[in-house]
């Protein structure tokens, strides 16, 4: 850290202004934020309003306000991938559910006999799709008959 005195410390400041004035710098390169803070430091409040006034003039924003631009940018940066994979995973859960639907129509019914699935590359069949009668359900057995329970004695 620098130990000098106020006085010091300004002096610094406008030489290294003099050696690199700002116009030499692109605007948003400007560090007007630590200029306008130093010169405040050191109680030099004409020079630090003076600095403000041509930030403000070169329509350049404080760093804080940098800070929250870029934050935001970055937050819907973040959001827009965020819809993009949601997105995909709607997409993904469609063919998912086809898939479903299509194993469902072609399954065999019970005490059918198994046919494959067509083939992917198959052609699809003209018309509409043969719906298959279910079989009619065996018929169930009896239920067995209640085994009597003893009751207590006292």
């Amino acid at each position: 850290m620098w130990g000098g005195s106020v006085s010091d410390g300004v002096r610094l400041l406008d030489q290294a202004l003099a050696r690199d004035p700002l116009a030499t710098m692109p605007a948003p390169d400007r560090p007007y934020t630590m200029l306008v803070s130093q010169y405040a430091n050191f109680g030099r409040a004409d020079r630090a309003r003076q600095l403000y006034t041509q930030m403000v003039a070169d329509s350049v924003m404080p760093a804080g306000g940098r800070q929250a631009q870029y934050l935001s940018s970055v937050a819907i940066r973040e959001l827009e991938s965020q819809q993009a994979r949601i997105s995909e995973y709607e997409v993904q859960a469609r063919f998912a559910l086809a898939t479903i639907y299509d194993r469902a129509m072609f399954a065999p019914a019970p005490g059918a006999t198994t046919k494959s699935a067509p083939a992917e590359d198959a052609p699809a069949a003209e018309g509409p799709v043969p719906v298959l009668a279910p079989e009619a359900a065996p018929e169930a057995a009896p239920a067995p008959e209640p085994v009597p329970v003893p009751e207590k004695q006292p």
